[in-house]
């Protein structure tokens, strides 16, 4: 019986073949140790075995990857894995994949990527190309699912990856590796005519990123003006706002480790009003609204902790105006809160994952 090979299974095997004559070198560095018979398939996890050293590298992760990457869960019962994380680097990393009675290959990453999930990624792809190239020879070919190739098929072998490709695994990572991301940032700054002056404000946020280009921002807001006078009658009124909100954030990263996000959304909360030096005293309380837009940066000095800034208006939709009544047939005085006002924070973030 004739067996038809497809293009896609000849490029499979010439991208295997490849990396195997690199790892093994023209010599056929690789030891061959006896013919074996073909082993029953197990699972991926049981054959890896790891020493993450000062790496992030974690067993169930790294296997996942494996996995993604080969498209299947199990592996020949001859091979074996050992990762090796460089005991004072964190992006050095060196394995050894060794197929039981055939060939083995020993390959070191000098400089993989700092960012964690990369890391993952890329030493998966290492790993697994480099399974799938030590499986290359006759006796693995059932395990293989590939064809013994044959002297005047050569032109069907293709180059290997760029070396980029390993640096930075994100270009080919599947779509489901995008990873979600959970943020918290504490920022403090002027708070420009929300009120009817400059004020401090205090203005914590809460990232959840489901998407690399979207997220949804929980967002707090608390600022104090004390004593100010309305007109010219005798008297103070200090006014407190209290809000939060949701927004919708848009944006990416236009360089490495910068995020770059424009965010729409509303406020709602309370804006408290106590007058003293009047007769009477008093004290209002009234439910404060506002349409608000942000443009936020965040530098990411680690993996896990970033310089935030943001840039922020907000737009109330109802007018709020002070009145104090006058006395003894003064006239009554107010004055009005601005239609627009402006939030110039900065601070540090956090990301949990």
């Amino acid at each position: 019986m004739t067996r038809l090979i497809s293009p896609l299974s000849r490029a499979a095997f010439g991208l295997a073949a490849a990396l195997a004559f690199l790892l093994c070198g023209p010599a056929g560095a690789c030891a061959q140790v006896g013919d074996g018979a073909q082993a029953a398939d197990i699972p991926l996890a049981q054959v890896v075995q790891l020493d993450a050293g000062a790496t992030c590298l974690e067993m169930d992760r790294l296997t996942l990857r494996i996995t993604r990457w080969r498209e299947r869960d199990t592996v020949d019962a001859r091979i074996r894995v050992d990762v090796h994380g460089d005991a004072a680097s964190a992006n050095r990393v060196s394995f050894t994949v060794t197929k039981l009675g055939g060939a083995s290959a020993q390959r070191t990453l000098a400089n993989a990527p700092e960012d964690c999930d990369e890391l993952h990624s890329a030493v998966a792809l290492a790993i697994a190309l480099s399974i799938d190239a030590t499986l290359i020879d006759p006796r693995a070919q059932k395990e293989a699912e590939l064809p013994v190739p044959d002297a005047a098929e050569p032109e069907h072998t293709p180059l290997l990856p760029p070396p980029a490709l390993l640096q930075h695994p994100e270009r080919s990572r599947p779509a489901a590796e995008a990873p979600m991301h959970l943020e918290l940032g504490l920022l403090i700054g002027p708070s420009v005519r929300v009120l009817r002056d400059t004020t401090p404000a205090f203005s914590p946020r809460l990232w959840f990123s489901p998407l690399p280009w979207f997220s949804l921002s929980l967002t707090g807001y608390v600022t104090h003006l004390a004593e100010q006078r309305v007109g010219t009658t005798p008297g103070d009124v200090s006014s407190t706002l209290a809000t939060g909100g949701l927004e919708a954030c848009f944006g990416g990263q236009p360089i490495e480790q910068l995020d770059l996000t424009g965010c729409i959304g509303g406020r709602l909360g309370a804006l408290h009003n106590r007058g003293t030096g009047f007769t009477p005293n008093f004290t209002t309380t009234n439910a404060w609204s506002a349409i608000s837009g942000a443009v936020q940066l965040r530098a990411w000095v680690v993996r896990e902790v970033a310089v935030g800034v943001s840039i922020e208006g907000f737009v109330p939709p109802a007018e709020y105006v002070i009145l104090v009544r006058g006395v003894r047939g003064a006239a009554d005085q107010s004055a009005a809160f601005p239609h627009f006002g402006l939030l110039i924070a900065i601070g540090p973030v956090f990301r949990f994952f």
